[in-house]
């Protein structure tokens, strides 16, 4: 099937192009005016045409949890971001034991394969358990403990979706995992931890190379052993070697922070990810982060709580409400696009496959107005909305 986007104003990378593109057989053929017909016309009416989004943090939606582990949880989760213009994305597991984590990479891997689900997953990323218990945030602290090398090595060894795993790098053996993670090609990532800034700058020479949501459930700048010592925050804007995640809803990072991670991380290396959890596009009420056995409770009102508490979980947004949250204080509508693509590509070492718009790449494309606001979704050649 060929697929025409007309009279759009094209991003890609730095440049806004005035541009159709044609999509033959799934992938980007061509750009340019004046091109042949196709079988499907979209009419981008002088709307933005940017690379899909790709959502490296991503927990569930539509009322279903990854950690759930099976065919339906995943079809429905990532069939509610598509719809929202993420279009690639990484299923993200909280703490749990070792057999749980095993069923949710078993499935991340059969829905990688699997004809029945339209977005594209790139891989799984394990978010713990090797985590601080005083930077716990929504995991369950039963289930946090130091690197086992014979249990992450088994994990690393016997589910190549493994693409990222979030750890405290101030941990016994942390830094060991981050160097045998590296040499297999999985993003290390700094997260949920009380680490100084030292100890995490050092942790880049031993594998780790990103942070885990900037700002949350991480140190910062304070007193300890009797002198005033930088955190993970500061190591993150001040280290070049450093992606840093943000969750850009605006609650759990306020507009002035995000403007502080932009300036000194600049667009390449600041992540827009949504953390976002089963509750996303469901109505208030109690749901569940994890699986039925083991996860948590959280509460869902204006935002996702920690039931019965004020305490944030992830969140309940999906990449285009991040968008429109970017636009809405400022960053330049490119930039924040390159956020949401460009960036997370790059970490993930997948820049050839996802994250822009190019001859012979997947066509993977979103429309959208001024506002950040979606009204068209292309993914693998499938027009979706």
């Amino acid at each position: 099937m060929t697929i025409q986007v007309k009279n759009g104003l094209c991003i890609l990378g730095s440049d806004l192009v005035k541009t159709d593109v044609l999509i033959d057989g799934g992938r980007f053929a061509a750009l340019g005016q004046n091109l042949p017909g196709a079988d499907v016309t979209l009419d981008a009416a002088g709307a933005y045409v940017a690379p899909g989004f790709v959502d490296v943090h991503v927990h569930g939606g539509g009322g279903r949890d990854f950690m759930e582990a099976t065919p339906e949880a995943f079809r429905a989760a990532t069939e509610h971001h598509l719809t929202h213009g993420t279009t690639a994305l990484v299923p993200t597991a909280v703490s749990a034991p070792l057999a749980d984590l095993e069923r949710f990479l078993a499935a991340c891997r059969a829905a990688m394969s699997s004809g029945s689900i339209r977005a594209r997953i790139l891989g799984a990323h394990l978010e713990g358990p090797y985590l601080s218990k005083h930077k716990a945030g929504a995991h369950n602290p039963a289930y946090l403990k130091d690197p086992d090398p014979a249990e992450y090595g088994k994990l690393v060894a016997d589910h190549p979706c493994l693409l990222r795993m979030t750890a405290a790098p101030e941990l016994a053996g942390a830094f060991a995992l981050g160097e045998h993670l590296r040499r297999h090609g999985v993003n290390a990532s700094c997260g949920h931890s009380d680490a100084s800034a030292q100890t995490v700058m050092a942790a880049c020479d031993h594998g780790f190379s990103s942070v885990t949501h900037l700002y949350n459930a991480m140190s910062q700048a304070g007193e300890r052993d009797g002198r005033k010592q930088g955190g993970v925050v500061e190591a993150a804007l001040l280290d070049d070697r450093l992606y840093a995640e943000i969750i850009a809803d605006l609650r759990h990072v306020p507009a002035e922070l995000v403007w502080l991670g932009y300036k000194n991380k600049g667009r390449e290396k600041l992540v827009a990810v949504s953390d976002c959890l089963s509750p996303a596009g469901m109505e208030a009420g109690r749901y569940r982060l994890g699986d039925a056995e083991h996860g948590i409770q959280v509460d869902v009102r204006e935002a996702a709580f920690v039931a019965g508490t004020d305490k944030l979980a992830g969140s309940i947004v999906a990449s285009d409400q991040l968008l429109q949250n970017l636009i809405a204080i400022g960053i330049p509508i490119v930039d924040a696009v390159w956020m949401l693509t460009k960036a997370p590509a790059a970490l993930l070492g997948k820049s050839d496959s996802v994250g822009s718009i190019r001859i012979g790449g997947s066509a993977d494309l979103v429309v959208f107005d001024e506002t950040g606001a979606v009204r068209h979704v292309v993914c693998q050649g499938v027009v979706i909305r």
